[in-house]
């Protein structure tokens, strides 16, 4: 009898057990029952009966092995008058609900986690809402409350009755089977303790009967108010967050104008300083000029010369009245290249024989230092849309720089190609040369290069300044090639094509 018991015990315990362990049971379970803020006992839920105006707390936990992931609560309200539900999912375990019309209603909730894919059994609470019942409800719910004083020792005690049964009929086992089966037929009494407990706690707490819900209107129409101003508010953050984005591109904006303004201010600061030390350098050279024909002039009226002295005196006057009207020939160039606007008088301009004219001009310039000119025209060069007054004043300029700052018995010569949609011009000579940094500030406005004239001709450091300026205003471009001591190289490439109108306008 006794290896009988105890090859039972083995097989219950080799099959049943790990049948068990194996597939885990998940069990949503009403944890508590508030009415009112007073906790309700778990024979009084069956029967509940609410007034509108009451208060219905509901807590609710999952029986299920411990999960690294968050749980989520499925929760349905149904109102059976209208069959209407609400249906929401949640992560807090307990809800409120106050202000429900009368009629019969059914709370069901479900436990399931998303991300593991699985759903616990649910569980269901059926209460009416009636304002004439809840009254006499809860009366009787006070008088059970006065005259039941120990509810929970109760319970527990009629729970406890069938363990004490149990441990009788397990000691004739153990004393059949011997000591050897005793740890066995005691983890099995455990076992089967454990397990009536959590099924009459289930049958408790679990109403597999249909779902019982009234009338939510009233939580519809919040809910629907509550959706209306969480979507008004989300429109108010997003217009919001697009008026702060262009508030922000508005400020770089202005920062980067502010910056603009600042380098322009200072650059027209500069500017301003050089004109100044410019107009003062003129003045000064037209004032030397006018002493001296003063002085000419008071020589003349004071002394009986002879005629060949008065011609020499002439001269000297008209090669100073020369050099005066050259200087304000100057002036009047750099304040009409100062102007915002440019006008120039576009025409179709022979370009062979324009540099011809201006090599005839300083010819004389040439010959007083016997610097050879020479010309090197490609045939049949065509014409190129310019003003022909002002591409005049870049060659003179180009041309007579090359034979200020060459020394006696050297070679200037003038080139004309074209290349790629542009007429190529270029002055060469073998003269003194310019170092890095007069190259760098060579088209800059009043800048006196580290090189002089050879000759001790005047230099007010604005010729090439003048070229690029006009150059430009052509749509054009010019740089510069030259070493000390090795000669420079002036390149100028002007467009075969210009816009349709017949003058440019150029910002200053």
């Amino acid at each position: 009898m006794g290896g009988g018991v105890n090859r039972f015990v083995l097989t219950f315990l080799l099959v049943v057990l790990p049948t068990t362990a194996q597939e885990p049971v998940r069990q949503t379970v009403l944890r508590a029952i508030a009415l009112n803020g007073i906790n309700l006992q778990d024979r009084e839920w069956d029967s509940l009966i609410v007034a509108p105006h009451d208060t219905l707390s509901l807590a609710y936990a999952c029986q299920c092995p411990p999960s690294s992931t968050p749980l989520l609560f499925r929760l349905t309200l149904r109102r059976h008058d209208d069959n209407r539900e609400q249906v929401r999912s949640i992560g807090v375990d307990s809800v409120l609900y106050t202000n429900l019309p009368e009629g019969e209603y059914s709370f069901t909730v479900q436990a399931f986690a998303p991300t593991e894919g699985w759903f616990a059994r649910p569980v269901t609470l059926r209460f009416r809402v009636n304002a004439a019942e809840a009254t006499g409800w809860k009366a009787r719910w006070q008088q059970r409350r006065a005259s039941v004083s120990r509810p929970s020792e109760t319970v527990t005690d009629s729970s406890s009755h069938t363990p004490r049964a149990s441990q009788g009929w397990l000691w004739w086992l153990i004393a059949l089977a011997g000591v050897g089966a005793l740890l066995l037929a005691g983890i099995t009494l455990g076992f089967r303790l454990k397990t009536r407990r959590w099924a009459r706690t289930m049958a408790q707490r679990s109403h597999p009967a249909p779902m019982d819900s009234a009338a939510y209107d009233a939580l519809l129409a919040e809910n629907s108010r509550l959706k209306a101003e969480l979507s008004n508010l989300r429109g108010q953050i997003s217009a919001l967050e697009a008026r702060s984005r262009h508030l922000q591109q508005e400020n770089r904006l202005l920062r980067e104008q502010v910056e603009r303004l600042s380098a322009k201010q200072e650059e027209l600061e500069q500017l301003q300083e050089q004109k100044d030390t410019l107009f003062a350098t003129l003045v000064h050279d037209i004032k030397n000029p006018a002493l001296v024909i003063r002085s000419l002039v008071e020589l003349l009226r004071s002394y009986d010369l002879s005629a060949q002295e008065q011609q020499e005196i002439i001269n000297d006057i008209v090669e100073t009245t020369t050099r005066i009207v050259e200087l304000s020939q100057e002036i009047s160039r750099i304040l009409t290249l100062e102007a915002k606007v440019l006008q120039l008088d576009f025409q179709p301009v022979d370009i062979a024989e324009l540099l011809r004219s201006v090599c005839r001009q300083n010819m004389p310039l040439a010959e007083q230092k016997s610097i050879t000119l020479r010309q090197e025209l490609e045939p049949g060069l065509p014409p190129v849309p310019a003003d022909p007054q002002r591409l005049e004043e870049v060659l003179d300029n180009l041309l007579s720089n090359a034979i200020k700052y060459s020394q006696k018995g050297a070679t200037v010569v003038v080139r004309a190609y074209v290349r790629d949609s542009h007429m190529c011009l270029e002055v060469e000579d073998n003269g003194l040369g310019m170092s890095e940094e007069d190259v760098r500030n060579a088209f800059q406005r009043g800048v006196r290069l580290s090189t002089k004239p050879t000759a001790g001709e005047p230099s007010s450091g604005l010729g090439l300044w003048i070229v690029k300026r006009l150059v430009e205003a052509h749509n054009g471009s010019v740089r510069i090639r030259s070493a000390l001591g090795k000669g420079t190289t002036v390149f100028v490439e002007l467009p075969l094509e210009q816009p349709s109108r017949m003058s440019v306008e150029s910002e200053a």
